[in-house]
């Protein structure tokens, strides 16, 4: 695997955890967002747990959707995760064009 910083292994960790592994368990950056601030056992998945607990805290809490997708998007020029066409979903009610994610 590819060094990763400490935001990409949590996004990595979660997609892990959210079984994100083909086009049809494939989640979108919404779902990661949800997911990693409401899972408590993220902080002990393999890939994550040897980041401190402070950092790990801090990091979760300056994690939004922008930085998210900028991660994920940084994670597939690495071939490490694929990703879908974009698709129409209603977030909030309000409809927007997104992409899934999913680990190679």
């Amino acid at each position: 695997m590819i060094e990763l910083s400490k935001k990409a292994k949590i996004i990595y960790g979660a997609l892990d955890m959210l079984q994100a592994k083909s086009p049809e368990s494939a989640v979108t950056s919404f779902a990661l967002s949800d997911f990693i601030s409401e899972d408590e056992d993220l902080q002990n998945h393999d890939y994550v747990k040897d980041i401190d607990e402070n950092d790990f805290v801090n990091i979760i809490m300056e994690l939004n959707i922008h930085s998210i997708a900028g991660i994920l998007n940084g994670l597939y020029a690495k071939h490490i995760i694929e990703k879908t066409d974009p698709m129409p979903m209603k977030i909030n009610g309000e409809s927007k064009n997104l992409r899934k994610y999913y680990l190679k």
